[in-house]
């Protein structure tokens, strides 16, 4: 990871996405509106919005949609959830409005709104280059139970990044072995080679990791920019022990093998 002229980070990184999923419903209106389960995201300021209206622009269409979010995905917890919703939106009004972009042009869109959110489209295990907008196909993550825990505050995430520029990283990801572990399904390697480089600059994350590995997990990072760190299981019973072990939010969730998913169309 890299500083680049344009002031973005060069990355290159293995990403996986799991079945932790918010619902986003969409519907034809003559303007953009988004409403949310959570009523602090409401508004023009959701990723969600920001995503419509370059779709809309993108498009030549000047209509608009109105948009409802039921949130399982915690906000400000280094999951991607808004990343998520916005990748919804761009797929689910490629599918109202008959637009046909394939998935190139669906991610060429997503990067605008975020650098996540091309992944998010495609989902998978997928290694990300670029600012995360390069996206390759690797081998899946191997059928396994993963614990998701969001314990503490987020950091800037920025923040995070300049501390990175200034100090660097002690240790870094290995994506030749993880991509050798992944390719020989061996869940005990995978769980060895997992690596983030934020967490030194989130020590407070170590507890958790700590804590995971004594409940049984193979191995334990932070998630993205934090603050929640997730846990690989092999067995379900000691992830459902981690799981019951921890006060704030936690999950027990499994690989998912896309992004998102149109459930229905009307």
């Amino acid at each position: 990871m890299g500083r680049r002229p344009d002031g973005y980070h060069e990355l290159s990184t293995i990403m996986q996405s799991v079945d932790i999923s918010d619902t986003v419903s969409i519907h034809r209106d003559s303007v953009i509106s988004v409403d949310c389960s959570d009523p602090t995201l409401c508004g023009s300021d959701n990723l969600a919005y920001r995503a419509a209206a370059l779709f809309f622009e993108a498009a030549g269409i000047s209509e608009g949609a109105k948009i409802e979010i039921q949130k399982q995905i915690p906000k400000a917890a280094g999951l991607a959830g808004g990343s998520a919703d916005a990748a919804a939106v761009i797929v689910g009004l490629n599918v109202l409005y008959e637009t046909g972009y394939d998935l190139n042009k669906l991610c060429e869109l997503g990067v605008k709104a975020g650098a996540d959110v091309p992944f998010c489209i495609v989902g998978g295990t997928l290694l990300a280059r670029g600012i995360g907008e390069k996206l390759s196909e690797v081998p899946p993550l191997p059928d396994c139970c993963i614990v998701v825990v969001k314990k503490g505050e987020k950091a800037s995430t920025g923040s995070l990044y300049a501390q990175f520029d200034e100090h660097g990283a002690r240790k870094r990801p290995d994506n030749v072995a993880m991509l050798k572990a992944l390719e020989a399904k061996d869940i005990k390697e995978i769980g060895r080679c997992l690596c983030n480089v934020f967490e030194e600059l989130v020590p407070e994350s170590y507890a958790t990791k700590q804590l995971m590995l004594e409940y049984g997990a193979v191995g334990s990072a932070l998630s993205g920019s934090g603050p929640s760190v997730f846990g690989i299981f092999e067995d379900i019973e000691k992830a459902k022990n981690c799981h019951k072990n921890f006060d704030q939010f936690s999950k027990i969730c499994s690989p998912a093998r896309s992004g998102c998913d149109i459930i229905r169309v009307v």
